[in-house]
């Protein structure tokens, strides 16, 4: 049997949620960090993340596409 590479539905699903949380996480000691540095290195993660969790929510969509 010849097993597919795609990601499931589930997998996409959880790891938006994941990065979602890291995300909210993130941004909040991007808020209340009294060092620069380290404010920027947050915002820096933040603008990544957010970066991931919108693939992986476009590849959710093209998974749910297909299926169709």
């Amino acid at each position: 049997m010849k097993q597919s590479n795609k990601p499931t539905k589930k997998f996409l699903i959880l790891m938006s949620i994941l990065f979602g949380i890291q995300i909210i996480v993130f941004s909040y000691t991007v808020m209340f960090t009294p060092y620069t540095f380290l404010r920027g290195l947050n915002l820096l993660v933040v603008i990544v993340l957010s970066f991931v969790t919108g693939t992986f929510v476009r590849e959710l969509f093209i998974a749910i596409k297909e299926n169709r």
